[in-house]
């Protein structure tokens, strides 16, 4: 790898949780990082239709088999998620008028988070093992 980190790569899944924080308690762009899967509704659903090329159906379909047991719809709604939250993120700067960030600071961004994840996990391991 070229050393970028990737939501995917790393195994982390970065979602909104389902409270909204007041605006001022986060004066900068918050994430919230929720290991729980949402539970969807059977009855709550629609049936569309998407053309794709065979590489990207099969990454698709591999991504669904390793993280939703194999249901592709599961996947769907969930790049849905992850979609609904960058257009909550762009809504959120465009208010705040801060400008959007490039490819190379959200890499960054992903980075810092990604390390946090990881020494908060491990601070966990040490307690329970003390």
């Amino acid at each position: 790898m070229d050393g970028r980190v990737s939501g995917f790569a790393r195994g982390v899944r970065l979602r909104r949780s389902g409270g909204q924080a007041p605006a001022d308690a986060c004066p900068e762009l918050c994430y919230t990082v929720n290991m729980k899967r949402r539970t969807r509704r059977a009855g709550a659903t629609e049936t569309f239709s998407i053309s794709v090329d065979p590489e990207t159906k099969r990454a698709l379909r591999a991504l669904a088999n390793q993280d939703f047991q194999g249901n592709l719809s599961a996947l769907v709604a969930d790049l849905a998620e992850e979609a609904r939250r960058r257009m909550a993120a762009g809504a959120y700067l465009q208010r705040r008028r801060i400008p959007v960030p490039t490819p190379a600071e959200a890499d960054l961004v992903e980075t810092e988070i990604a390390h946090e994840i990881a020494a908060w996990k491990q601070r966990r391991r040490r307690r329970k093992l003390a």
